[in-house]
Order: C-alpha cells, then structure tokens, then sequence
C-alpha cells in the first residue's frame, strides 16, 4: 500500500484572528493621542472688581475645537449669556480642549467638557448660516474662575448670585443619560407641578410620598384610576426616584443657582430621545426671607467639595447674613469659619436653637476639629430640631423647657488665652444638670448576625429576634407590660409612649386623634410583642422560610385583586403624616431612654449610659451632656433630647442654675 501523506493541520479560531490582525493596517500603530494644537495652556489674566468671565462657544463646535474665546466683561453690562449648573464629576477624568482666543487650550474635567457640548448643541438659530452667526456665551465655574487663586474665588463666590439672576438662561446639566427611563421621570415632574396646583398644600403636604393606596395615588395626578395608570405611575415613581438619586441633586450650590433664577431652567441629558425639559423655578416661596441657620437646617444632607462652601452657597439667600458677618474667604480655615458662625448666631439670637444641629451622626466621619457645641455641615444626615419634626418647614413645636428664661447671654472661652473672641472653642452654659441616664433601648443595629450566617437563619432572626431585642426592652423602658403603672405626670405608660415616639408633636392632627391612632393595633406603632419561649429545630427554620415567602406571594396577589375589583376608600391622613412623625426612632438617629430619675425620653442614638440631662438658659429642649475626664466640672455636648413631662418647664428651677463649661 502507498504510504500515507503528512496530516494537514486545521485552521483554528486562533490562525483566522492572527491572519486578520496581519492584515489589518492600524493594528501595527499605536492609538493616536490627541495633542493640543498649541503648547500653551490657559492663563487666568487677574480680574477687575465687578467683572466676570464669560466663555464663547465656538460656532460649529467640534470635540477639540469647541471654546473660541475667553472674555472679561463688567458684570453689569455684559452680553447675554447662559449660566451653567452641573457635577464637576471625578476631577481626574479630564479632557483638554483647545480655546482659539486667546490661543490656548484648557484642561476640563469630562463631565464640564460634556455640559458645554449639550449648550453648544442647544442653539435655537434655524437655518445654518444663522447658526454660524449666533454666538452663545457661557458662565461655568470651572473654566470662569481661577480655582488656584483663593482672592479671586473668595471675590467672584460674592458674586454668584448676581450672576445668576442676570443670566438670560440657566442649563442644567445632569450628566450622561444611563439608558434609564428619563422620559418618564421628566413627565412626572410635570404632573407633579400640575398637581400642587390642583391641590391645597394641606391636602398633599404629608401625603404623596406616603401613599399606600396605589388608586389614590393615581387620582392625585389627576389619572383614572385604572390599572394601566397605576402601573404607569408606579413606573413613573421608580424612573423620578432613579434621576434624584444624580450626584446633581445633592449639591449645595444648587439651591442658590434655581432660587435666583429669573428665567426658565432648562434641563439636559445625553440622550437623543430625551432632549431637553424646561420648567419655571423662579418662584420659590419656601426660601423667601429665611435666615442662613434655617437654610442649613433645611439642606444639611446636601454635599459641596470644599467644606467651607456649606455655609458660602447658602450665604447668598439668607435674609440675616448682614447681621452675622459672614465673610467669604477661602484664606481661613473651615473649622475658623464655623467657628465664627456659631459665636454669631448665638450672640445675635441671644437662645441655643443653633445646638439644635450638634447632633452627630454616630456613623459618620469628619475631618474637622471642631468643639461640640459647634455644628459640623460638613456631615451628612438628619439634623432637623426636634421643633420641627413631623411638622411642616415653616411650623415649629412650642417647646418651653427652660420656662420663662428663654434668653441667655452667652459667653465664650478658651484654655489658651492667646486666642481671640471669634476663635474661642469654649462656651459657658448657663443651667444645671436634672438627671442622669441609666437605660437605652438599643440601636436597630442589633440583632443584625453575621454575613456567613446561612440565608435562611438570617432571615428568621432578623425578623423575630431582631425585632424582639429592640421592642422587648422598650416594653420593659416604659413598663408597657404593667396596666397599673403610671408616670409622674398621672398618664399611663403607653400614653407616655407613643407621644415619646412622636416627640411631642401634636400638630396638626391633634392629641385626641394620635391618640386614637396609636391605640388602634392595626395601626403602625403600636407594638405589642409577644416572647418566644422556645427555639425551633432547624427544620423549622426552613418550613418558616418557605412559608414566609409563600404569603408573600398570595399577598401581592391579593392587593391585584383588591386594586382591580374594589375601589378602597382612602386612608386618614393622619396615616401619612404620622409616618413622618415615626422617622425618629425608625431613622436610627434617636434611642428611648430612661433616667435614674424615672424620666423617659427620646435621646439621640450616640448617647451612652452616665450621660446627663441639662436644661439650661435659652434652651427650648433639654440636652444631653457628657462628662469629660480630661477636664474637671467640663462636659461635651451630644446633643439635644425630648423629655416627657418637663418640655413646658415644669423642672426648671432658677436657683440651680451655675456656669457649665462644654467644650
């Protein structure tokens, strides 16, 4: 037989790409990297007092060539001009442009570079031609104000709100489209707008974002209440709450570059099928002659890249900052200016209402040495005063805890003596200390079992035994388990204890109706937890599991049928505004405690057992102290509290008032 010829070899996925990478002629060359036109970057030439930058777009603008020119112009008679908002977004991620006067080009950020692209491509000329023609001038921070010279930011930051009441246009811009459904978040927010116009404040103040009733809900947009719009406004819900979570809403300088606006705002995503939305935001009443300690109490859990700018964006629209000397200077260090904001409040305010936000947030983390009696903006998380929970902005609790001494004169001191009046990090109280705390309920955290916990043990303890730790000694905090036991004021306990959990806040439905509500156990918050007396054996654990996730299933299919078939009247609107009420102790930031005395109250979640309770000079609440060990007869603020029975000043006495240093 002949012999067989060599084996040939099959062609592989590997040979084919190699075959086509040596044929393909840019795969031998490096990507291009762009290079600016020029080698020269843009210098900042000093400004003028009164002047401003504005920056021209380029006509047919290009992903190189997109700025023409940089000009300086008086702020009173500059040309008409657009003014920017927008997220710098990651300072690193930047892109160089090129600018063609002067000749130059500029280092942007990724997410400025885009904004200024949507204006550019924003004009409204028609034809071509005209379009070449029109010329559109921009004011964006980040390319209008030299960032590395602190004269000039601290001068032209003076300014900003001039700048924004004399542009033409403001443009929001916020940020790159993430193939979410934008359209339908836009169109809620014109349904929202013609619903507040159909609706009283009273009627919707408390209740939209709280609306169980899904009907309900589709009759507050004004739609039929059919099933393909409740779906249609449940989908619109998820779509609005997905665009409010853009790093845009929670800029600080945001609330200063809508409420001056004297023009339509414009809002812009990059995404062709969104285009741009316009809406009238000029009239904002809610910021009409507030003060600049009522602005940070309302935007506390909004965010600014420099500490400082907390207190700078707001300055602008308060209506009392002529009386606090609030000068803007990036030369003086964060911790100075808050400083010098506390002093002037309180010596301006002559009452302690500022302590209201030294509430520390346990979990979060500071940079800024700050004395304890001086409010950190800098943090995030609820600082609403206690006279203001579960109440509109504009309303306040009527709390009276120091009587009639509802002034105080405060002073001011420091260990160093070198140190000036503005500066000083002691404050002397004036008042004395009512009690001491023996008992806490504990925090919502516990409970919570490790992560390598198997899923379905997870789930039993965290719904029976998590829950039992917590509410179980809040039965025993208030002897909820006693008939018979009543409190020094004649009420009995669980009277005490829902108008705890509300902090005393009456208004607006009143003490007989929350009265009603509580006592109902249908009702949320009205806990009545029964003890576990044995522990289940592990095949329980997972009949409970799969019980459990089986009326979850019949529940939903429930509520269908419900929503379909029968039209549920609506709920009282005490539901909703109750809810709101109930974020105390449910937004882990206030614990129930009970003091050596028998008092019980609401404190916030970073107090610990052997902290004290104060009513002091000035003070409508009491405040929780802490002793300092480095320092004999001193204490450190943690925060105010509500305590049951003596908001009124009942407990005040006069003749135990002394000087109490916190530091």
């Amino acid at each position: 037989m002949p012999r067989a010829g060599p084996r040939t070899r099959r062609t592989t996925f590997t040979d084919m790409y190699e075959a086509l990478q040596s044929s393909n002629p840019l795969a031998k060359h490096p990507p291009i990297v762009y290079q600016p036109i020029t080698t020269e970057e843009y210098s900042h030439q000093p400004l003028q007092l009164g002047e401003i930058r504005l920056v021209e777009l380029h006509p047919s603008p290009a992903r190189r060539k997109l700025i023409r020119r940089i000009e300086r112009f008086s702020l009173t008679d500059a040309p008409p001009y657009t003014t920017l908002s927008y997220y710098w977004g990651d300072p690193a991620l930047t892109e160089t442009v090129d600018c063609d006067e002067p000749h130059s080009y500029l280092k942007i950020t990724k997410n400025l570079r885009a904004a200024l692209s949507s204006i550019a491509s924003a004009k409204t000329a028609s034809t071509k031609k005209d379009r070449a023609q029109q010329r559109v001038f921009v004011w964006a921070d980040g390319v209008c104000i030299n960032q590395q010279d602190t004269k000039e930011r601290s001068a032209q930051v003076k300014i900003v709100k001039d700048i924004y009441e004399r542009a033409e246009r403001v443009h929001i811009w916020l940020g790159e489209d993430e193939g979410k459904d934008t359209l339908k978040a836009f169109d809620l927010i014109q349904k929202l707008i013609r619903a507040s116009e159909l609706h009283p404040a009273s009627e919707h103040t408390h209740s939209v974002a709280h609306m169980i009733d899904l009907r309900q809900r589709a009759e507050f947009f004004g739609l039929t209440p059919t099933w393909d719009n409740i779906l249609l406004v449940e989908a619109a819900t998820v779509a609005f709450i997905d665009l409010l979570e853009r790093p845009w809403f929670q800029r600080i300088w945001v609330v200063q570059e809508l409420a001056v606006s004297r023009t339509p705002v414009s809002i812009a995503l990059n995404h062709p099928s969104t285009g741009t939305s316009s809406c009238r935001l000029s009239d904002i009443a809610w910021l009409q002659g507030v003060g600049l300690q009522g602005l940070l109490f309302r935007h506390h859990d909004w965010s600014s890249t420099e500490a400082v700018d907390m207190i700078y964006a707001l300055r602008g629209l308060s209506s009392d900052v002529d009386n606090l000397d609030v000068v803007v200077d990036y030369d003086i260090r964060t911790e100075s200016s808050y400083i010098r904001l506390a002093h002037g409040i309180l010596r301006r305010d002559g009452n302690l209402d500022i302590l209201a936000a030294c509430h520390r947030d346990p979990d979060s983390t500071s940079s800024l040495a700050l004395p304890s009696w001086v409010p950190d903006w800098s943090t995030k998380g609820k600082h609403t005063p206690l006279r203001h929970q579960g109440t509109s902005l504009e309303a306040y609790v009527h709390f009276a805890a120091a009587g009639n001494h509802t002034h105080c004169i405060p002073q001011f001191f420091d260990d160093n003596s070198t140190i000036q009046e503005p500066d000083k990090r002691g404050f002397l109280l004036d008042g004395f200390i009512i009690d001491e705390i023996m008992e806490l309920s504990p925090p919502p955290e516990m409970g919570v079992l490790p992560k390598e916990t198997p899923n379905i043990l997870r789930d039993f303890f965290s719904y029976y035994y998590g829950r039992y730790i917590i509410y179980a000694k809040i039965e025993k905090l208030f002897s909820l388990r006693s008939r018979n036991a009543r409190y020094f004021t004649g009420e009995s306990m669980f009277d005490v204890y829902w108008q705890t959990t509300v902090a005393g806040c009456m208004e607006p439905e009143g003490y007989d109706t929350l009265r009603e509500f509580f006592h109902n156990p249908q009702n949320a918050g009205n806990w009545r937890v029964t003890v576990p007396f044995w522990l289940p054996p592990m095949w329980l654990f997972i009949v409970f599991h799969i019980i459990k996730a089986l009326w979850n299933v019949l529940i939903v299919l429930l509520l269908c049928c419900i929503c379909q078939c029968h039209r549920r009247k609506p709920r009282h609107k005490v539901n909703t505004s109750v809810t709101e009420k109930l974020a105390h102790i449910r937004s882990s930031q206030w614990t129930f405690a009970k003091t050596e005395m028998g008092y019980v109250g609401l404190v916030p979640s970073s107090a610990q057992l052997g902290d004290t309770i104060g009513l002091f000079k000035g003070g409508k609440v009491p405040l929780v102290l802490r002793p300092l060990k480095e320092h004999d007869e001193s204490w450190r603020l943690v925060g105010e509290c509500y305590v049951h029975g003596i908001m009124q000043g009942s407990a005040f006495d006069e003749s135990r008032c002394k000087g109490i240093k916190v530091y």
